[in-house]
């Protein structure tokens, strides 16, 4: 399965469809409107939507998910060398810094620096 990179610009998008027109993402036309707009081949979407390895991947993100303490959208998870952190969904600035004031990290004492690119930890 290809793996396309989307910008900040399609998930917002995505979010004002589901969000604020109330389209339902039970609807494939939902999608076929989203990749149009996104200069997505909206074919191509489609296809994915019955692809029985796209639905197998799918299902297993959704389990993953489950194992990592997401149960909404958005959720924000923080790494923590090689661990995953959910810190929940969305929350105001206050409450993000409340969550992690209690948020257990792991020192770095080797003086090691991390990127924010960084996906194997530090």
């Amino acid at each position: 399965m290809n793996c396309v990179l989307f910008s900040v610009d399609f998930f917002c998008y995505f979010d004002a469809q589901i969000y604020y027109e109330g389209m339902s993402l039970s609807d494939p036309g939902t999608y076929h409107k989203i990749a149009l707009a996104n200069n997505i081949d909206p074919n191509a979407v489609l296809e994915l939507l019955d692809d029985p390895a796209a639905i197998t991947a799918a299902r297993a993100d959704i389990v993953k998910v489950k194992h990592l303490g997401v149960n909404s959208y958005p959720t924000l998870l923080l790494r923590n060398r090689n661990e995953l952190i959910s810190l929940g969904g969305a929350m105001g600035i206050e409450e993000l810094e409340e969550r992690l004031a209690r948020t257990n990290f792991i020192q770095n004492t080797a003086g090691e620096h991390c990127s924010l690119d960084n996906k194997n930890g530090c």
